[in-house]
């Protein structure tokens, strides 16, 4: 699959995706220590409003973040200067990792809590 096929719906049923070559996606239930990984995410701006995201994270280096994605005009653009209008706060995703080292546990936790709470406002 493509990033452009990922749906609203697999963003709020928390789907996660592995790379697989340069562009292909595959659907994956268990993340790997070595894996390069598309997160269901949610982007909440200053004002409160919230848009469907993805983010990406590499676990090969303890989970450094990579690329962000937002649901705008119809379609997912990267997180880029042109998007600066939106002011994105932040990217919350639902599952940290045990080997993400990158986020604290309390990090972690607040992370699965901001995306429940925010899930449930996006209105595409």
């Amino acid at each position: 699959m493509k990033l452009y096929e990922i749906t609203i719906n697999d963003i709020k049923d928390k789907k996660r995706w592995r790379a697989v070559g340069n562009e292909d996606l595959e659907l994956i239930e268990e993340i790997k220590q070595d894996d390069f990984v598309y997160h269901s995410a949610v982007a909440v701006t200053k004002k409160g409003d919230v848009y469907p995201g993805i983010l990406t994270k590499s676990y090969s280096d303890g989970g450094e973040y990579g690329d962000y994605y937002v649901y705008y005009q119809g379609q997912w653009q990267q997180l880029t200067p042109k998007l600066k209008s939106l002011e994105i706060e932040n990217f919350y995703f639902p599952d940290p990792q045990q080997f993400d080292f990158h986020l604290s546990e309390e990090e972690k936790e607040e992370n699965a809590r901001k995306f429940n709470e925010n899930i449930v406002k996006i209105n595409c």
